[in-house]
């Protein structure tokens, strides 16, 4: 087609590129952004409870533990397999797995990057509270507790030895010796 004298016809062709021009990248905007929701949602996907927990440090949390009351307090470590908080009566250790519901996680926006250092698991925390020879309430998963202090930490169960409060475990304190599966482990609130 020739172009007129007064050039119009070559200024049709231009607005038609333009218009297919400008539609291109009007549909490559729309799916670049559906791309990047896409993969924002894959990455929300990954991210575990845990990772939640550490992203939260500090945080005041409420959270529900099965067969226990609902605890509440500061979020003060995350371990393995383990969250720790602080409430008025101290230092409390919930199993991950004897959380049923959280209150106060902040919200993350992507992966949250996992620790490199090694991070304990519960049995190896504790270990840490069997030396230090602490009295220790376990709330189990049936709703009950035992109270004592550690005495050996095994594979998969632990040693307590039971003792009225604040009574140290010499042998004419204790009451009974009990073994309790760390399955069954729900809560580890440290008294002294």
């Amino acid at each position: 087609m020739n172009e007129g004298v007064d050039g119009s016809s070559g200024d049709r062709w231009g607005e038609l590129f333009g218009d297919l021009e400008g539609e291109f990248e009007a549909e490559l905007a729309r799916d670049t952004d559906v791309e990047i929701a896409d993969r924002v949602r894959y990455e929300l996907g990954q991210v575990s409870l845990l990772e939640r927990f550490r992203a939260s440090g500090g945080s005041v949390v409420q959270l529900g533990v099965r067969g226990q009351p609902a605890l509440g307090g500061r979020l003060a470590d995350v371990g393995a397999d383990w969250v720790s908080v602080t409430d008025t009566a101290g230092l409390v250790m919930i199993a991950v797995r004897g959380i049923v519901w959280v209150e106060g996680l902040r919200q993350v926006g992507a992966a949250v990057a996992a620790p490199t250092w090694a991070v304990a698991d519960l049995r190896r925390s504790l270990r840490d509270l069997a030396q230090a020879r602490g009295e220790v309430r376990l709330g189990l998963d049936d709703g009950s507790a035992v109270h004592g202090t550690l005495s050996g930490v095994f594979a998969d169960h632990v040693d307590v030895a039971c003792h009225p409060p604040g009574r140290p475990p010499r042998t004419r304190a204790v009451t009974a010796r009990r073994s309790v599966p760390l399955s069954a482990v729900v809560t580890v609130r440290q008294l002294t």
